[in-house]
């Protein structure tokens, strides 16, 4: 990967009602990375949406800065009422 590559998932929820404005929890999973600005290390990180059940969703992962290029494992989930709803594994490379 290299600075401003992005992948994602696309996912759709299912249920009744349609149109229904639910709350989705996205949680990232990758090996540890370290902001030089803030000295935080992570190896994860979540992030509550608002969807619309039976609509085709879009979430992904940008990489903004030098220091998130951590190679290896990445995982996005996608979590609703505390239930894991879907995952999906990238492995991130180095050119």
């Amino acid at each position: 990967a290299k600075m401003a590559t992005s992948f994602g998932i696309e996912y759709i929820i299912k249920g009744a009602p349609a149109g229904e404005l639910v709350k989705i929890t996205l949680r990232y999973l990758h090996p540890m990375i370290s902001n030089p600005e803030t000295g935080k290390k992570y190896t994860s990180q979540e992030v509550s949406i608002a969807a619309l059940v039976g609509k085709k969703i879009h979430e992904g992962y940008t990489f903004d800065h030098e220091w998130e290029l951590v190679t290896g494992a990445w995982v996005i989930q996608v979590f609703y009422d505390g239930r894991k709803l879907a995952e999906q594994y990238f492995t991130i490379y180095k050119p």
